[in-house]
C-alpha cells in the first residue's frame, strides 16, 4: 500500500498549514498546537481532546517531503498566505459531538488558512479555507460577520489592501471615503464620512465640505449595498454543508 492510500484510508480530514503567522521549519506544529488550544482543542502525543478533556479523535502531522504534492493539493494564489508548511491529520472518534465538529472545523479554517481535504469515497476532495469573494462595503461596527470572515484583525497590510479596494470600488462610483482601522474584537474598518470626487482616478483626499455626504440613505441604499472583492475566510454555508457531508454516515445522523 502506497503512502497516500494509507493516508485516505487512516484519516477523516487533511489539513494543509498554510497561516503565515506560523514559524518555518517544522517550528509551525508548537504554534498550531498553541492555536487549537486557545479554542478549546488539546493535541497531545497523537490525542485530539476537546475542552472537557474528553478523547474525540487521532490526529498526525505530517511534513512536507512525506506528502508535497502526493495528494495533489491545488494552489491558492493569495499574497497573505505562505508556502505549504505542512499537515495535520485527523481521524474522529465515533461519538464525535456535532459541537465539538462544528468548532473543530471553525477552528481549522482560521488557523490552518490553506485546504481541508475530505477522504471519503476513497479520493481526496479539497476546499479552500480562504478565498476571493464579493462582500457588501457596509462599514459598521457588525460588518463583516462582525469582523469573523476578515483574514486578520490587525495585520497592517492586509488591513491597508482592503481599505484600498473599498476606496478603489468607491470611486467608480464617484464616491471615496475616509477610512481607517482599530483595534477591536468586532469589525476593524470604519469610516468617518464619505465624500464626492471628481472621476474614479481622483484619489485626492482633499475635498471640501460641500463634498461630504451627509444624507444616511445615499450611505445606506447606495454605499453599502455595494460590493467589493478582497480575500476572506471561506465560512460560506455551501463550504461548510459540504465538509459535513463528507464525514462518515454515522456522525451525519447525529448532526442534522
Amino acid at each position: 500500500m502506497s503512502k497516500q492510500e494509507n493516508i485516505i484510508d487512516t484519516f477523516d480530514l487533511i489539513v494543509q498549514i498554510r497561516n503565515p503567522y506560523y514559524k518555518l521549519h517544522g517550528k509551525w506544529k508548537e504554534d498550531f498546537v498553541a492555536a487549537m488550544l486557545k479554542w478549546g482543542f488539546t493535541l497531545e502525543n497523537e490525542k485530539l481532546s476537546n475542552r472537557q478533556g474528553f478523547y474525540i479523535g487521532g490526529y498526525q502531522f505530517v511534513e512536507i517531503p512525506h506528502m508535497y504534492n502526493s495528494l495533489n493539493f491545488p494552489d491558492i494564489d493569495c499574497p497573505f498566505i505562505q508556502q505549504p508548511l505542512g499537515y495535520y491529520c485527523v481521524k474522529f472518534n465515533y461519538n464525535l459531538e456535532e459541537k465539538d465538529y462544528n468548532c473543530h472545523l471553525i477552528a481549522l479554517i482560521k488557523e490552518s488558512m490553506g485546504l481541508i481535504s475530505s477522504t471519503k469515497h476513497q479520493k481526496a476532495i479539497y476546499y479552500p479555507c480562504i478565498k476571493e469573494a464579493q462582500h457588501s462595503i457596509d462599514l459598521h461596527k457588525y460588518a463583516f460577520d462582525d469582523g469573523a470572515i476578515l483574514l486578520s484583525r490587525d495585520d497592517k497590510k492586509y488591513l491597508a489592501y482592503v481599505i484600498e479596494k473599498i476606496r478603489k470600488q468607491l470611486r467608480k462610483h464617484l464616491y471615496d471615503a475616509h477610512i481607517g482601522s482599530m483595534s477591536t474584537s468586532h469589525n476593524p474598518i470604519r469610516y468617518s464620512y464619505f465624500f464626492r470626487v471628481a472621476n474614479e482616478n481622483d484619489n485626492n483626499t482633499t475635498y471640501t465640505d460641500d463634498k461630504i455626504i451627509w444624507d444616511q440613505n445615499t450611505i445606506e441604499r447606495s454605499i453599502f449595498r455595494d460590493k467589493v472583492t478582497i480575500w476572506t475566510f471561506n465560512f460560506d454555508e455551501e463550504f461548510i454543508e459540504n465538509v459535513l457531508m463528507l464525514l462518515p454516515d454515522e456522525h451525519i445522523r447525529s448532526m442534522w
